[in-house]
């Protein structure tokens, strides 16, 4: 059960990526959203049997499957879902507007998406907000923007720290190829 809930949290945390990104993605975002889980989140089969993790691996393939089908339309909005995801804590994010290569680093980091937790950060401290206070243009198809969290704690503000992210274009799409 216990690893059921991890795949299910995965799942949504995808779906909520879908639902932030406003290409082809939203439109499968309310696709699932409204014919998938429209009668409650169960741990049986249609035919009433429990899943098993290899349907569960199978399921989280799928949507990490789609995931990669999709991607930013500007830098910009790369660079807003990678900052939601330190926001959220929910590495998904990061995942979802990550090129090719940085996409295999981030699976060696976190793990795959089938065996473990892609959740970042901790309970403390936390981003209270983010702005790009960056952007420089390198040639038609790279971009470098920064990103600076302000970061709070039950204590007060805490320093903020910034993310300088190269975004490049790739497939028609948008995404982070390096992180400093």
């Amino acid at each position: 059960m216990r690893n059921y809930v991890r795949y299910t949290l995965l799942a949504l945390a995808i779906l909520f990526v879908f639902a932030s990104i406003p290409t082809k993605a939203l439109n499968l975002g309310s696709f699932i959203r409204n014919n998938i889980f429209t009668d409650g989140i169960d741990d049986t089969t249609s035919g009433g049997e429990p899943v098993s993790m290899q349907q569960l691996k199978a399921q989280v393939d799928f949507f990490k499957q789609a995931l990669d089908e999709f991607g930013a339309i500007s830098p910009m909005q790369a660079a807003q879902l990678w900052a939601k995801s330190r926001e959220t804590r929910n590495g998904v994010y990061q995942y979802a507007v990550a090129c090719p290569n940085l996409k295999q680093v981030i699976e060696r980091k976190w793990g795959k998406a089938d065996e473990n937790f892609w959740i970042i950060g901790g309970s403390s401290p936390w981003v209270q907000k983010y702005e790009i206070t960056h952007i420089k243009k390198i040639n038609s198809n790279t971009y470098e923007l920064t990103i600076k969290y302000y970061w709070a704690t039950s204590a007060g503000d805490s320093d903020p720290s910034y993310d300088i992210l190269t975004i490049g274009r790739e497939n028609n799409y948008w995404c982070v190829q390096a992180v400093r």
